[in-house]
């Protein structure tokens, strides 16, 4: 069931903000823009102890998701054909692993800028790029190369990117070992892991303009 509101913003705005609301079972989608004044009432229509998912929220063209995390799991795996559809459309001259990963990779602003640069493909959204900064960012970049190994061999561009990239590349087999040793099951659950972080600081604590 999908319900259409409507909300206006201050009156100094000479315009409506529309939005729609759709239930999915239990999760809760949100399309359009959604004024701040009306978000905690918006969440409050989900079931207590549930979680905003940005990822079930990109899978399905929306702006937000809500919903207890084993719905928003079953949701997502409704949502994947239709998204790769989307995706396959738009991209056609990408390869389908590519395509897949555009469609349902978990995405961060480094792996994005990752797929951009290797891929030939700006994704994206505000143009800016930036690098990993702790291990959970390090593991979507990886994911992005074990999905798409065609990657791998184009990997040394990077470097191009900017001078903390550089820096990131030159060490990017220690990074990866590293991570390894401190959790060798990061592929499903990736604990806390301090030396990749302290690497991944030092790396990028450098000042540089061009980053």
């Amino acid at each position: 069931m999908s319900l259409s509101l409507a909300a206006e913003l201050p009156a100094r705005a000479a315009h409506v903000t529309r939005y729609t609301v759709e239930h999915h079972g239990d999760c809760i989608l949100i399309y359009g823009a959604v004024p701040m004044s009306a978000f905690a009432v918006l969440a409050k229509l989900a079931p207590g102890k549930s979680v905003m998912s940005s990822h079930v929220a990109r899978l399905a063209g929306a702006t937000f998701a809500f919903g207890l995390s084993k719905d928003l799991d079953a949701l997502k795996t409704t949502l994947e054909p239709a998204a790769l559809a989307r995706v396959a459309d738009r991209y056609r001259h990408l390869s389908s692993a590519l395509q897949e990963w555009l469609a349902w990779g978990e995405h961060g602003t480094s792996s994005l800028t990752m797929f951009t640069r290797l891929a030939g493909v700006n994704v994206l959204n505000d143009g800016q790029t930036d690098v990993p900064h702790d291990a959970d960012d390090l593991s979507r970049c990886r994911r992005l190369l074990d999905t798409c190994p065609e990657l791998v061999p184009l990997l040394p561009g990077m470097a191009d990117v900017s001078p903390a990239w550089a820096r990131l590349i030159a060490r990017w087999d220690e990074l990866c070992t590293l991570m390894d040793t401190e959790a060798p099951a990061w592929h499903t659950k990736l604990p806390n892991t301090p030396r990749t972080n302290a690497l991944l600081n030092q790396l990028n604590s450098t000042n540089d303009n061009t980053d």
